[in-house]
């Protein structure tokens, strides 16, 4: 997710809108850490799963479906966000996901005073958190898209939006573990309240931006399907979000059956997103040097790889644990850097804007089946060592497969610089 933005379907290709004023670095800023915000709740979620079932007592499928409701409302919800950012302009939506992203979490906290309807209230806030997270992504990459800069500076202001996507991932089990020392786990919502109101006032004194005008394309033009290699680009990182999430929840539940303790848990998950964050920069870095299409094979295979050594996971000691996330982690970080790129550069320019909305939308399916595929693990056999070894073969399967399937677009990808 490190190339260049594209704006997703439903903005207009012709003609296209002003540009914004340049802004300061601080409104980039908080255009790119409007993500991080946004994707805490489902972060906290994952990290908290652990929490929910012995609140809710919650199982398999039925608590996989916390995290769940945030990932599918954000894949049902990006689409239309296009359509939306065209008519309302895109810093106005990033402030109505950051508003949404609130109300999610205050929503989920009201467990606390409705114990009875705590896992209610989780599935419908996530869900409404989520549809924040798919306004707030949408409009913070067209805004950012807009910004006037020469390529490299386009660039730069895509690899932090990336890397703040990354950080909301994996700093969530970090908010869970502070709060849960002081109370309850759904306090969480106080510095993801704060965190979104603080970003919407920055955003609303930068001002806003013109919405788009003129022939807008459909929101899934057929003709995209056309491209072998726009199909198998988007699925290869549709896959890798559906496994990132499928293993996150996993091993964090395995983890807490390893009595390591929420910190414990949140240090040994960090080492995923770390790996994941640096080697999607680095690959941002090589793809002028190297086929895009290389890359992204070379991180489908180094990704099967992590996965397959979960399959011989037998404690939850820090080395062990975390050296595999690594290698898994830096495997998908290298395919979420360059996916993009490979698919948006498959197809003529004029479906550009589309391309990258519905591969966008592919991804987030990919993320909103991880918990309900690798759910049903977790009923599937009682000692939690079997679960992650369960887990990491299917995630290896699905990486291999991926890697074959995407093995022609060696031959037929170009060069990108």
């Amino acid at each position: 997710m490190t190339s260049q933005p594209n704006p997703p379907a439903g903005i207009a290709d012709a003609p296209v809108a002003p540009a914004l004023p340049r802004r300061s670095t601080g409104t980039v800023l908080a255009l790119c850490m409007s993500m991080l915000v946004a994707y805490w709740p489902f972060s906290v979620a994952t990290g908290a799963l652990a929490l929910v079932a012995r609140t809710t007592h919650a199982t398999g499928a039925t608590l996989a479906w916390v995290p769940d409701a945030f990932a599918t409302a954000i894949a049902v919800a990006v689409l239309p966000a296009g359509a939306l950012v065209a008519r309302r302009g895109a810093a106005q939506v990033v402030r109505v996901g950051l508003a949404l992203t609130a109300a999610g979490t205050v929503v989920m906290a009201g467990g606390l005073v409705a114990p009875r309807a705590a896992l209610g209230a989780a599935w419908v806030g996530e869900g409404l958190a989520g549809v924040g997270a798919a306004l707030a992504m949408t409009g913070s990459l067209v805004a950012l898209s807009r910004i006037p800069g020469d390529g490299a500076a386009r660039a730069r202001r895509t690899a932090g939006w990336s890397a703040a996507t990354v950080a909301g991932l994996g700093t969530g089990p970090f908010l869970v573990a502070a709060v849960v020392l002081v109370g309850d786990w759904r306090l969480v919502a106080a510095p993801v309240v704060l965190g979104a109101l603080a970003l919407v006032a920055a955003l609303r004194s930068a001002g806003g931006d013109p919405a788009s005008a003129g022939r807008r394309t459909p929101l899934v033009p057929t003709a995209l399907f056309r491209s072998a290699t726009f199909d198998l680009a988007s699925l290869g990182a549709g896959g890798v979000l559906l496994v990132t999430v499928g293993i996150v929840v996993t091993v964090g539940l395995y983890l807490d059956g390893q009595h390591v303790g929420a910190l414990g848990a949140a240090t040994r998950l960090a080492a995923f997103f770390v790996a994941n964050a640096v080697a999607g920069l680095l690959a941002g870095r090589l793809a002028a040097q190297v086929r895009p299409a290389a890359l992204l094979v070379c991180g489908l295979a180094l990704g099967t790889v992590g996965a397959l050594s979960l399959a011989t996971l037998d404690d939850g000691r820090f080395g062990p644990v975390a050296l595999r996330l690594l290698v898994m982690g830096a495997g998908c970080g290298v395919v979420m850097a360059t996916s993009p790129a490979v698919a948006v550069g498959s197809v003529p320019a004029a479906l550009v804007p589309a391309a990258g909305g519905v591969s966008n939308a592919i991804r987030q399916t990919g993320a909103a089946l991880g918990p309900i595929v690798f759910g049903t693990l977790l009923t599937a056999g009682t000692l939690p060592a079997l679960v992650v070894h369960r887990a990491g073969l299917l995630a290896a399967a699905v990486l291999l497969l991926l890697t074959l399937a995407c093995l022609p677009l060696l031959r037929s990808a170009a060069p990108q610089a």
